[in-house]
């Protein structure tokens, strides 16, 4: 199952292009995530890569979604900030 729902997921959703912007637009990027585009956009594939591997090797099992993944390694990067950190704290029914 996922997990709840929270202001920065929503800023989740789309191309790790859209992702990057919405994450930079709503003054999530830390320095270096701005500094470092192409980095967030590996951190991004490279989570969509192990959650796919997750999945296949456990088909019907529920757990984190996508989102949740891409949150967690996201959240524990240099890349986002604490606004970032802070939006994640805040449970939504999922609109900004």
């Amino acid at each position: 199952m996922a997990l709840p729902p929270n202001r920065f997921k929503l800023l989740l959703e789309g191309s790790k292009e859209e992702i990057c912007d919405r994450l930079s637009a709503e003054g999530c990027l830390s320095e270096e995530g701005i500094r470092n585009r192409k980095r967030i956009f590996a951190l991004i594939d490279e989570t969509v890569i192990e959650y796919t591997a997750w999945m296949q090797a456990h088909p019907g099992w529920t757990g984190e979604s996508l989102i949740d993944r891409m949150e967690k390694s996201l959240l524990n990067s240099p890349y986002v900030n604490t606004r970032a950190r802070k939006l994640a704290e805040q449970c939504t029914s999922g609109s900004l």
